[in-house]
């Protein structure tokens, strides 16, 4: 797997990891004297150390590896104590090879548009992710900003630059329209599109082909090139099956019928192998497609067949248990990679549009494993407008037809009663709504949004707090200034009356009229740019005000109340005459608004889910222990589904139950990831020691809701804080495992993951271990998730394992 649904590994700049920091070069070194067998030196007593079935510590100064076959020797000893001759034929002269079947992982295939009828020149084209082919390399790169920045432009090239952003901008429109599935079902493409997976190796290798991408952006391209050059051939002994990593496994099979012609691949590997069964070679998702296929394969062909053709499962960096990082890329958004080119509201929309999201997605978490989500407990003041019309006409009526606005929109501004520890800007916050055009013909303007704010849990404490309401402008306030007739003192009257025939006079009024005419043009060209750029003013508050008792003390009730708005300039002013002066009557407007509070709730307790299985489900039996606290306030352990309900994320909550559960025969999340794959061999590997992702700590946003607008109602938590004596860290609202976390599954060592998945989910494939099913283990110190299908011990470990010299036979 790349990354988790939604993670940003994919595609970030790193440099390549062959030979880097000291890994085992490949074929280079003796195979008897390089390894040592120690004992396992990484936890802190002999009680401590795992004890895992055909898995030893291989200690070096570069790598710690696990493995029941660490040298070639004893791997050819173990070959012929563990597998009939008859199956692995050799050629004279020439090493047998295992054939290997690669199934790359999410976001790791390459993808072609194969029908466009919005863009039909796209046709042909590498959609994943190739943005250069489609205009739009600028706009990820940044070179027109850069371009702007080295050297000044004449006003005719900058206008050809203008086009071409705008022309870009159009074009990343149409790549995410390309790339989103339907919001509704999760698994279909909009009419008129149709993207597939490029196949062969050429979709596996690297995700921008090119000599100054393919260093940052491959896949399998250093393991394909290890491969051949220890002399696998393309498409005779070595294949790969890449698919639509977007879809549910489901639609793989329904749509493009992805199991049935894999199947068919191994069945060509093993006839174009002499038939020699077949390798399965998958990395992170492909790991569990892999899983699923062989589940497949056993519905369809039944277990002799996969004992005769499939020789090894060999999962690689394998969420078997799935990885919690998937489930915060959905609530939260994650950019995949891609920070220079999508918002953070296009990525949410992308990341949550994918259909194979929940097949990440933790079901039940281990023993002793934290939960997966963390909310800080809170209530919500909702406020809602409900479309009640605001007649803003009393405000401008002295606007000429220039200057009056079209649009408005509210802001609403909470000041609360700062609580001990928090810091001093926490108790002022506010929130815009969308901005919304006035009724054709008429200066009447009305809001349909809702506007949440977070508050402290206690009513006692969340109803310290008062409410403004703004009502805003686009553009600046220089250029809605109303020109008043200016005061003017009697006698000064009659003085300017007595000269108004003398020429300094007309001359004045000469060189003033045209300087304010400069100063106003100026201010209008202003005011024009400033509000397409979203910047607004403010036309009219109210007062503040407290919100009334009875909103805290009956949860759930709601009051409607009329707000005055009162014009800007009006607010204090003053008229005056002679010595004499008085409050100048204030232009208002009426705005009716309804305010409710609801307390909040806590963590569902069961299981059983009203719609789809559980996600990220805490174990009830031994609790991790771990307390995650901010100000006093201790954050709560909620289940996955429950922040998905939360979040609004029904469409996500029914694919589950449709796509998932009731693929029942074949179990995407249960048969095809707890169990056994029904296999005589899983050879996993995977790296350890990277600090990963565990959970993610949330608080509840102040958001305005918009049918417009999508926005996730959490949001992380960087100020939350952990223990550090439970050995976990917390990090910008993420909670990570280290190599000082002890392990509850695998008898309180201390270790962590690969930086993406999990430990408890990679080293699940111990528990197949059976008389029918041999595991064994390569665990590779610091190797990340991605960055170990460059790394040369990762070369290695699979050259050892597939070669087989020809005195075996």
């Amino acid at each position: 797997m790349v990354s988790s649904a939604t993670t940003n590994d994919c595609l970030s700049p790193i440099s390549c990891c062959i030979g880097r920091g000291g890994g085992l070069a490949l074929f280079d070194e003796p195979k008897t004297d390089k390894y040592q067998f120690p004992d396992n030196d990484d936890t802190d007593n002999d009680d401590e150390k795992p004890k895992v079935a055909s898995a030893r510590t291989v200690d070096t100064a570069d790598a710690l590896v696990v493995t029941s076959v660490p040298t070639s020797e004893s791997l050819w000893s173990w070959l012929s104590s563990n597998v009939a001759a008859k199956e692995l034929p050799t050629v004279e002269g020439v090493p047998t090879l295992l054939p290997i079947l690669i199934i790359p992982g999410f976001m790791s295939s390459g993808l072609e548009i194969q029908q466009s009828k919005v863009r039909p020149e796209w046709q042909g084209k590498r959609l994943w992710i190739n943005l250069g082919s489609l205009g739009m390399s600028s706009l990820y790169f940044g070179g027109a900003q850069q371009q702007q920045k080295q050297r000044p432009k004449k006003e005719s090239r900058r206008k050809l630059d203008d086009i071409k952003q705008a022309q870009q901008h159009q074009y990343k429109s149409m790549w995410l329209e390309h790339m989103r599935l339907n919001d509704k079902d999760l698994r279909t493409e909009p009419a008129g599109i149709r993207v597939r997976p490029i196949q062969g190796l050429e979709g596996v290798d690297y995700l921008s082909p090119g000599a100054f991408t393919n260093h940052v952006s491959y896949v399998f391209g250093p393991v394909i090139q290890a491969l051949k050059s220890a002399g696998y051939q393309e498409e005779i002994n070595l294949k790969a099956a890449p698919y639509d990593w977007r879809l549910p496994p489901v639609e793989l099979e329904s749509r493009d019928q992805y199991f049935t012609k894999t199947l068919q691949q191994v069945e060509d590997l093993y006839q174009q192998s002499h038939d020699t069964p077949v390798v399965l070679l998958g990395h992170s998702l492909g790991t569990k497609t892999a899983h699923y296929f062989l589940n497949f394969c056993l519905a369809k062909k039944g277990q002799a067949w996969i004992d005769q053709r499939i020789h090894t499962y060999m999962p690689v960096g394998a969420p078997h248990l799935g990885a919690p990082k998937a489930l915060r890329s959905v609530v939260a958004g994650d950019k995949m990679g891609l920070d220079a080119f999508l918002n953070a509201e296009e990525a949410l929309a992308l990341g949550r549009s994918f259909g194979s999201g929940p097949w990440l997605f933790p079901s039940e978490l281990p023993p002793g494993v934290p939960a997966s989500v963390y909310v800080l407990p809170h209530g919500i003041l909702d406020i809602r407008f409900d479309g009640f019309v605001v007649d803003t006409n009393p405000l401008v009526h002295k606007r000429t037809a220039m200057t009056k606005p079209n649009r408005y929109q509210l802001m609403v501004e909470m000041t609360q009663r700062r609580l001990p520890g928090q810091p001093s800007s926490s108790h002022n916050r506010t929130v815009s709504t969308s901005f919304c055009n006035t009724v054709t013909g008429k200066d009447q303007v009305m809001f349909t949004d809702k506007i949440s704010f977070a508050t402290h849990e206690n009513p006692k404490t969340a109803s310290q707090a008062r409410i403004r309401f703004y009502l805003q402008e686009p553009g600046i306030a220089a250029a809605k200034q109303e020109k008043e007739e200016p005061y003017c003192n009697p006698i000064m009257c009659f003085l300017k009356w007595i000269t108004c025939c003398c020429v300094c006079d007309y001359l004045y009024r000469l060189v003033r009229w045209i300087t304010c005419g400069l100063v106003r043009g100026l201010a209008l060209s202003a005011d024009a740019i400033t509000g397409v750029g979203g910047v607004s003013s403010n036309l009219a508050f109210s007062e503040y005000f407290v919100i009334p008792h009875e909103v805290w003390t009956n949860g759930g009730k709601e009051i409607e109340k009329t707000v005055t708005l009162n014009h800007k300039d009006d607010y204090g002013a003053t008229d005056h005459f002679f010595c004499f002066s008085w409050l100048k009557r204030p232009r208002t407007a009426k705005l009716s608004v309804r305010i409710r509070w609801t307390p909040s709730e806590g963590r569902t307790k069961s299981v059983q889910r009203v719609i789809g299985s559980a996600v990220c489900q805490p174990s009830e039996d031994t609790p991790s222990g771990i307390a995650i606290t901010k100000n006093d306030q201790i954050y709560q352990e909620f289940a996955g589904h429950d922040i998905l309900e939360r979040e609004g994320l029904d469409t996500t909550l029914q694919l589950i139950h449709s796509a998932y559960d009731r693929d029942a025969t074949i179990g995407p999340r249960d048969k095809s990831s707890r169990d056994a794959p029904p296999v005589k061999r899983v050879h996993a590997i995977y790296g350890i020691n990277v600090p990963t992702e565990v959970g993610a700590i949330y608080k509840r946003k102040d958001n305005c809701l918009a049918e417009s607008r999508l926005d996730n109602l959490y949001k992380l938590d960087a100020r939350a804080r952990v223990d550090a004596k439970s050995g976990y860290t917390s990090k910008g609202g993420l909670l990570f495992e280290t190599s000082k976390t002890r392990q509850y599954v695998a008898d309180g060592r201390k270790v962590c993951g690969d930086g993406t998945v999990p430990y408890w989910s990679l080293q699940h494939c111990h528990t197949w271990k059976s008389s029918t099913c041999d595991v064994s283990v390569v665990e590779l110190q610091k190797a990340e998730h991605r960055e170990i299908l460059a790394d040369s011990r990762f070369h290695k470990a699979i050259l050892e394992y597939c070669r087989i010299p020809k005195e075996t036979a």
